[in-house]
């Protein structure tokens, strides 16, 4: 009995040491590059409103302003000699660099080099490796841009001059870029666009002389390239904001009919439907398509209940009329909690809400009444608010969520700072510092991306001497097999740390025993 106390403590000991308990995270250093120095220098980093960015691995691709021109595009692993222009693209240095993918270890994205016009190019973050593509347009612009990965493939819209703006695909090689399909009757413009994998399908909205705006679908091929359904047959549905939540895809239809209103897809024909027709008739049923977010198999929303007992409050919906009801009512009776920003990090969304009582803040949802709650009254008092910045959103690398928030700063009055979330009130914590890391908003010219690369988090930040530059630190709550040795370095050690013990053990009990 006795011999084994010695074998017990030492696996305790060395499981304490060589695998570290988690605890609340520290909060990280941020590290500020001036990409673009001076009083007038201002980089605009993250650009939101260009699709300027994409992470690949624990680095960001990303356009910004500097001295040598703009729009261009740059490369960064969160600290300052890791920062570099890739490559200067146009003569001029106005490189209208737009719709940045990944794909792989490299991005595909939009750019101008002043010779063959607005079309695909490829990087792998290296001078000698960022290239055109493939001209497509020859003696204009194709204009790539909905850049969407799938497959292996990017699937995107362009205009060769010939079939007007169509569906095209690359693999990131010239004689990989074609044409997938002239889905428009005639040389028209079909402006694919919303596209998302759904199994072997992909799903997009699509314009045709015959059926309008529709949904269509593609395998890759012509031939797999059809209409899955003309949900409006006298006009447009203008379907938007797909959005995909286990099996199903959800989105936002318009017909004569039902008005504008929730459907559903399972990529046939016989299983795209109307899933509630919230106001009945032709009446819109006033959801926020643009909040649509994919919760545990679910969708939920922003809804304005006009006319009836509750304002805009957060809802759901599971596919069936039945299952599309409201979650929450937030702000009591008919105030308005205005969900915004939702976004998912585990079972829960997050999302900025106004309850009537601490004004708009920080909220989370499961999608059940119970589980909707504030998560922290960050800027305390009545009504006050300490809203998360609805433009730049609140993004998750699955451990914490990031967002930008306004609360007094203790001097001078209040500020915009980056702050985190665990989805606890103590774990909700403000990381810029006023001063150095406060944000800033071009005056709405634009607007601040947010970016998770790896267990690197990007931001737009303002400085007194840094002015709409790139803000970086790490997340040291994700794993990395590149710190302490590796995760597979600490078993090696637990191991023999084990077998160690257990020789020890041995010992003990064989003097014991003599």
């Amino acid at each position: 009995m006795y011999a084994r106390r010695p074998l017990i403590a030492a696996i305790a000991l060395l499981l304490a040491f060589a695998i570290p308990a988690r605890a609340v995270a520290a909060i990280p250093e941020i590290t500020v590059i001036d990409i673009y120095p001076g009083e007038d220098g201002y980089s605009y980093a993250l650009d939101k409103s260009t699709n300027g960015q994409a992470a690949v691995g624990n680095r960001i691709f990303f356009t910004a302003d500097s001295a040598s021109g703009s729009s261009q595009l740059w490369v960064s692993d969160g600290t300052t000699v890791g920062t570099n222009l890739v490559k200067a693209i146009h003569p001029s240095g106005d490189d209208d660099v737009r719709e940045l993918v990944a794909f792989g270890n490299k991005v595909l994205f939009r750019a101008n080099d002043d010779i063959h016009g607005l079309e695909l190019w490829v990087s792998d973050g290296t001078q000698s490796g960022t290239q055109l593509v493939r001209d497509i347009n020859l003696g204009g612009d194709s204009f790539p841009q909905n850049l969407y990965l799938w497959d292996g493939v990017v699937y995107f819209s362009a205009d060769d001059g010939i079939n007007g703006n169509e569906l095209w695909k690359s693999d990131g090689t010239e004689s990989g870029t074609v044409l997938v399909k002239n889905i428009s009757d005639s040389n028209g413009n079909s402006y694919p666009g919303e596209f998302v994998a759904l199994g072997s399908q992909l799903l997009f909205s699509a314009q045709n002389d015959t059926y309008g705006i529709e949904l269509w679908s593609t395998d890759g091929t012509a031939a797999g390239t059809q209409l899955v359904k003309d949900i409006n047959p006298s006009g447009d549905s203008y379907l938007f904001q797909l959005v995909k939540s286990g099996n199903t895809v959800f989105f936002m239809a318009e017909t004569d009919a039902y008005g504008n209103e929730l459907w559903k897809t399972d990529g046939t024909e016989s299983g795209t439907l109307l899933v509630a027709d919230l106001v009945p008739g032709s009446q819109q049923g006033y959801i926020s398509g643009s909040t649509l977010t994919a919760l545990n198999g679910r969708v939920v929303f922003r809804r304005s209940d006009f006319g009836g007992t509750t304002g805009s409050e957060l809802w759901k919906s599971d596919g069936t009329a039945a299952g599309t009801v409201i979650v929450k009512d937030i702000n009591p009776g008919a105030g308005h909690a205005v969900p915004e920003s939702l976004s998912v990090m585990g079972n829960y969304v997050y999302f900025n809400a106004n309850d009537g009582t601490v004004g708009t803040e920080l909220w989370r949802s499961d999608g059940t009444a119970a589980g909707t709650e504030l998560v922290k009254d960050i800027w305390e008092g009545s009504n006050a608010g300490g809203t998360p910045i609805d433009n730049s959103g609140i993004v998750s690398n699955g451990v914490h969520a990031y967002f930008f928030a306004e609360a007094p700063n203790g001097v001078d009055g209040t500020s915009q700072e980056i702050w985190r979330t665990d989805g606890t009130a103590a774990g909700t914590v403000q990381i810029g510092v006023f001063g150095l890391h406060s944000q800033s908003f071009c005056d709405g010219c634009n607007n601040p991306a947010i970016v998770i690369a790896g267990n690197r988090v990007f931001f737009r930040t303002w400085t007194e001497t840094a002015h709409n530059e790139l803000g970086a630190f790490v997340d040291d709550s994700l794993p990395s097999t590149n710190r302490d040795g590796g995760i597979v370095a600490q078993l090696l050690v637990l191991a023999a740390g084990l077998t160690a013990a257990a020789s020890l053990a041995v010992r003990l009990r064989e003097r014991r025993a003599n």
